[in-house]
């Protein structure tokens, strides 16, 4: 049983017909292999907190919500930069051709891709900003 789903699985890449899981594994083995995108993932790090530590620290407010999310913008800024970087960056080295190439069907491509980058977005929106907060203060 084992064999013949291999030799099934192996046939059909053989042809040039991927599903969507092979193209993503594909598209998350080109993110992360570009060295940006661990840098704009820090960037991102550090930029929330940071500045959510830096507005904290100057006012003196009574809505620290509000004022902890002023890195979001960092943050949003960061993900937009990711996600041009991890599209461009196969039409400036080339590698845009061996991709359409393996993978002719151009919105599986493009849906892979994108469903990569949501889910690297959000596991690190969900990761990196969570840390304890401040218990409120009684008036």
């Amino acid at each position: 049983m084992t064999t013949a789903t291999l030799t099934r699985a192996t046939a059909s890449q053989a042809g040039g017909r991927y599903g969507f899981r092979n193209v993503a594994r594909m598209e998350w083995l080109k993110l992360r292999s570009v060295r940006s995108t661990w840098w704009i993932l820090l960037v991102f790090a550090v930029g929330m907190i940071g500045m959510a530590v830096l507005v904290m620290s100057r006012q003196h407010s009574i809505d620290p919500t509000n004022n902890s999310f002023v890195g979001l913008i960092i943050g949003q800024v960061a993900f937009g930069v990711l996600g041009v970087l991890a599209v461009t960056s196969e039409f400036s080295s080339g590698m845009i051709r061996a991709t359409f190439a393996a993978t002719p069907r151009r919105p599986l491509v493009l849906a892979a891709k994108a469903a990569v980058l949501a889910a690297v977005t959000l596991l690190a929106g969900e990761i990196w900003p969570s840390r304890p907060s401040r218990p409120a203060r009684s008036c």
